[in-house]
């Protein structure tokens, strides 16, 4: 068996059909976006798949900069959100009512929307697709509604989180015309990858699973890019946020603190400023 890297993600294409796919799994990454976080096990494991699809969804574009999964939920939880960048650099938070027993904590999405976005790096414009959701509705499910209105293209995927790493997979038709044989084969290839089971995803390597999943077929596994866990709070970042707060309102806390603390979501950092390093934020920018 040919032991996969432990955050990674791989591509894959069937090579007599109209047809790709793609591995991700994560483990150091996953870690680094939970360790500072207390989360129960359903907040942790809808993390975990968001952050699963964020990789997938960014394999399957060409583009420089941020693919973005975000949450709107009427439900207890509050913001859930996933970032990947092109060269697969991830973070993700989640918010949730902390009033509420962990058992009472709903293990759906809905009824809410799911927004994805790609913004480039470079000065074009993002791109924006919406995804209503509804009751009893999953991220797996959100995102092959979105491939099916956004894209036109069939996509199916299985995600799974356990305890300390995640491993996910993608398939997908390549564009092309409709044909019946085309149609026949995804029939047939996603029946046979619901055939996959939790723990055959989470701890089989890839070409174990192919081999498995698709004995008569020829598939070409292509070397795997490397995912990890990166955060891009940084003190001028800080600052911008102290001088969007406003002058006024960050004295104002001073008056009753040492030092005005501002805190990273994403890696549960803390910087904190004293009254000097607040003078000189707003000096700066007069």
């Amino acid at each position: 068996m040919i032991m996969n890297k432990a955050d990674e993600l791989q591509r894959f294409l069937f090579e007599n059909q109209h047809m790709r796919g793609e591995f991700v799994r994560l483990d150091t990454s996953l870690r680094h976006a939970t360790e500072q976080h207390n989360y129960p096990k359903v907040i942790y494991n809808l993390l975990g798949e968001t952050l699963l699809a964020a990789v997938l969804l960014s394999a399957t574009i060409k583009f420089e900069g941020m693919l973005t999964i975000q949450l709107q939920s009427e439900n207890e939880i509050n913001l859930l959100v996933a970032k990947c960048s092109h060269d697969f650099k991830v973070r993700g938070l989640i918010q949730w009512d902390k009033t509420l027993n962990e058992n009472l904590l709903p293990e759906t999405l809905g009824p809410g929307q799911l927004i994805i976005t790609i913004q480039p790096d470079s000065n074009a414009q993002a791109y924006q697709g919406i995804v209503a959701i509804r009751n009893q509705q999953s991220i797996t499910e959100a995102i092959e509604e979105y491939f099916a209105q956004s894209e036109q293209l069939p996509t199916k995927l299985w995600l799974e989180v356990g305890d300390g790493h995640a491993a996910g997979m993608l398939l997908q038709t390549l564009p092309g015309p409709n044909s019946q044989d085309r149609e026949y084969f995804w029939e047939h290839a996603t029946i046979l990858g619901s055939t996959l089971t939790r723990q055959e995803l989470l701890d089989l390597d890839n070409q174990t699973i192919l081999q498995r999943l698709y004995p008569e077929e020829s598939i070409r596994l292509f070397n795997a890019d490397d995912v990890q866990f990166s955060c891009q709070c940084t003190i001028p970042r800080m600052e911008n946020a102290i001088r969007i707060m406003g002058k006024a309102e960050a004295l104002d806390i001073l008056t009753t603190k040492q030092h005005l603390t501002v805190h990273c979501e994403y890696c549960n950092r803390e910087y904190a400023f004293d009254r000097d390093a607040i003078t000189n934020i707003f000096s700066a920018s007069s």
